[in-house]
């Protein structure tokens, strides 16, 4: 059962800090130093977590894991699954003995199997409101900010009814505003526990995780694997040091991240938002710039003087142009695009993002998306080459400049897309390859050791992946499995220690340096310089 919020054993590193309704309102802090990647508290026990409508026949409904063998339950003609007689037994003496019959009600109210997402956390809420009212009453919810909105506010009535009806509820005015209010705290404490690896999404709400704040510039991360969330350092965070995660995707222009903290009802004051630096900005005054040396990055030095925005001559009129063109490229995405579809974009992209392409800043948005997307198009397209260039365009000059930290999981997977390309291009069958790929893609390619830099990325890989998600990422599964085919090639022995001395040493110098930059810098480089040009011919600009 969820515990009411406080300090415990399990949650001994961090600690709750304020009042509720009174300014600035709750937060968390540490309650001792934390480097970088260190894990600051692990949350297993959850008010609510279960999988999205599109997840849930391929999603076990208690521990959540993705694409296993499940089993739904026979009671509510399969609108929850399981991995396991286990999982099936904990989650029905959690919940599912008191929603197996709200599902038979749907199914005969609306011949469907399936609540959205607010609906079925407010109804878990209300079936189990004897035993988790004091924490329900704990959460903040906004409720007179969200009452301003009316559209929005409208929309949550109507959710808060099917919520009462559903659960058997007296369809009145109290128990109406009951869980309108309910709705609120699910709102403003849930976390998407969308996973773009996997797929695999949902909703998760924790009364202690919830008090963690917000900012555009954050010292810590929030990541989800199964049933648990996991909180891990980003930065150096002292002792009593405030805590905060960013809730929404910070590399965006400032308008429109002010446009996504609108649900949260509150305007970031941080230094990236107060005074509208951009990511170059950002990044270049980390202070874990050091920990990019002897990674598939630019150099800590590189990253401390990128080329910035700063120095273009009218600062107001750049910004607004940024935010002109991302705006313009936001709004002509599709779900689901063909692969005409997906070159028209590309190319209508590249020709919008020209004043950033020509002041080669490639990790503003949307210009860094327009990269992944070319990437994405190669490789729906199986041109392999020019996929790898764009991709080293991206690891390398997109990824380190918004995400500073080496072990981030937005690089570790951009990284693992690089291994995946080389896997398949290091096999000897130039004619294939060459196959519309760009001709000076594929002379560099020819000319690399694609092995080596194969094995770099997972040596990478496996070492970061533990402080930039948890020991059973994914992510770290396939790079394990994909690295031990490589060390098992023969003849590798003496290129692997070098690589290993390379990434266990970053700030010293010798062989294994040089054999590093030669090997696999140089080639990653070489490949991201030509990015470029490989896609503007194919878009014709």
């Amino acid at each position: 059962m969820a515990a009411v919020p406080k300090d415990s054993d399990k949650h001994a590193g961090i600690k709750m800090h304020g009042t509720k309704g009174f300014s600035p309102g709750r937060c968390l802090r540490a309650a001792r130093d934390y480097k970088p990647g260190q894990l600051m508290a692990v949350f297993d026990d959850p008010l609510v977590a279960f999988p999205d409508a599109a997840g849930s026949k391929t999603t076990c409904h208690h521990c959540l894991v993705h694409n296993a063998k499940v089993f739904g339950c026979t009671g509510c003609d399969k609108a929850v699954s399981y991995c396991s007689d286990e999982c099936q037994k904990v989650n029905w003496k959690l919940i599912h003995s008191k929603e197996c019959k709200v599902f038979r009600k749907v199914q005969a109210a609306v011949s469907k199997n399936w609540l959205p997402t607010p609906v079925r956390a407010l109804v878990q809420i209300l079936l189990r409101l004897s035993e988790v009212h004091e924490v329900v009453t704990g959460l903040e919810g906004h409720g007179d900010k969200f009452r301003a909105r009316k559209e929005l506010w409208e929309n949550m009535k109507l959710q808060a009814y099917a919520g009462i009806h559903y659960a058997g509820r007296k369809e009145d005015d109290a128990n109406l505003n009951l869980a309108a209010e309910i709705l609120c705290k699910i709102q403003t404490n849930s976390f998407d526990r969308f996973d773009a690896d996997t797929g695999q999404s949902g909703t998760f709400l924790d009364p202690l995780l919830a008090m963690v704040n917000h900012s555009c510039i954050p010292n810590a991360v929030v990541l989800f694997w199964k049933r648990k969330a996991y909180l891990r350092a980003e930065t150096p965070v002292k002792a009593g040091e405030d805590i905060t995660i960013s809730y929404i995707d910070y590399t965006k222009p400032l308008s429109f991240r002010r446009q996504d903290l609108e649900l949260y009802h509150f305007q970031c004051g941080c230094l990236r938002c107060e005074k509208d630096m951009d990511v170059y900005q950002v990044c270049r005054a980390s202070p874990i710039l050091k920990f990019n040396d002897a990674t598939i990055s630019p150099s800590a030095a590189w990253l401390a003087s990128p080329p910035v925005s700063a120095g273009l001559p009218d600062q107001g009129a750049w910004r607004a142009q940024v935010e002109a063109i991302y705006a313009e490229c936001v709004s002509t995405r599709t779900e689901n695009p063909t692969a005409n579809e997906r070159l028209a974009k590309l190319r209508d992209d590249w020709r919008r993002c020209k004043p950033l392409v020509d002041a080669k800043l490639w990790a503003l948005e949307p210009l860094a998306k327009t990269i992944q997307s070319a990437t994405l198009y190669y490789l729906a397209a199986d041109r392999l080459p020019n996929a790898l260039a764009t991709a080293c365009l991206s690891v390398l000059y997109c990824d380190p400049v918004q995400y500073i930290a080496p072990f981030k999981q937005f690089r570790l997977t951009g990284l693992m897309l690089v291994a995946k390309v080389l896997t398949q291009t290091s096999v000897p069958d130039d004619e294939s390859l060459a196959k519309d790929a760009h001709p000076d893609v594929v002379a560099v390619m020819s000319r690399s050791d694609q092995a080596s830099m194969l094995h770099a990325v997972l040596l990478l890989v496996t070492s970061l992946a533990p402080k930039g998600h948890s020991p059973d990422w994914v992510i770290l599964e396939e790079a394990k499995v994909m690295l031990s085919g490589i060390e098992s090639i023969k003849g590798r022995e003496s290129d692997a220690m070098l690589l290993r001395k390379c990434l266990a040493n970053p700030g010293s110098d010798g062989p294994q340096m040089s054999f590093f930059r030669e090997r696999v810098l140089g080639p990653f480089e070489e490949l991201a310089r030509l990015a470029p040009s490989v896609i503007a011919a194919d878009v014709g600009s």
